[in-house]
């Protein structure tokens, strides 16, 4: 059964080095040299715990499928064994065996539509990974003030001593962005329920206070 290290291994095959442009910069800029940035895409898919949800989905699914077909693998198994027995009459033997088929069918037929919804949700959550790094990459070198940022995987790695990596902090950007959109769509904490004393005091307020003493506690009976 897949893992989600073999998710991540499968986003790290597509990885290719390429360069990012990122904020814009004067020509003079340009004909000054820059140092140069990069960041090492197999570290990001490996470290980054914001991508581990969208790992999950697809792992959710594998899940699913064992657990569905589960029922299935065991009675063509059982059924294998029985059409095995050599005392078996034939005519049993047949009716076993028309069964046999109809389940194996049925296991093919279920195995294909789950692979097919599989590698659906693979290609969008590889998608999905890809485009979220991307986007942390360009706001990390926006920040930092760097034009061009080279993308580094296993195959391909920056040679020049005086290049800066900036892996660590593309980590921390998918982390801090996850963790403020899980803030934003939390909902807000209820209000406090007003101790009794406290709701008689508010009663008080709103009723016009010492000023008015019975209308204060006509005011407070109604509420209550």
């Amino acid at each position: 059964m897949a893992t989600i290290s073999a998710f991540r291994s499968g986003l790290l095959l597509l990885a290719a080095a390429s360069l990012l442009a990122t904020a814009p910069a004067a020509a003079g800029d340009l004909r000054a040299p820059h140092p140069v940035a990069y960041y090492d895409v197999d570290s990001v898919v490996r470290e980054a715990r914001a991508l581990d949800p969208a790992w999950r989905r697809v792992a959710a699914l594998e899940d699913g499928y064992v657990a569905e077909s589960a029922p299935l693998r065991a009675e063509v198994d059982e059924l294998r064994t029985i059409v095995r027995d050599r005392s078996l009459p034939d005519a049993q033997r047949r009716v076993f065996e028309a069964e046999l088929a109809q389940r194996t069918i049925a296991l093919l037929v279920l195995r294909t539509e789950s692979m097919r919804e599989i590698v659906r949700t693979k290609e969008a959550v590889v998608g999905d990974v890809d485009h979220d790094i991307t986007a942390a990459v360009a706001r990390v070198a926006r920040e930092k003030g760097y034009v061009v940022v080279i993308r580094t995987d296993r195959d391909t790695r920056v040679l020049d001593e005086d290049a800066i990596d900036l892996t660590p902090h593309v980590v921390a950007e998918l982390d801090r962005a996850a963790a403020a959109t899980r803030d934003a769509g939390a909902p807000a904490p209820a209000p406090q329920e007003p101790q009794p004393d406290e709701r008689h005091r508010t009663r008080m307020q709103a009723c016009g206070g010492d000023a008015a003493a019975v209308a204060s506690a006509a005011c407070a009976d109604a509420g209550s």
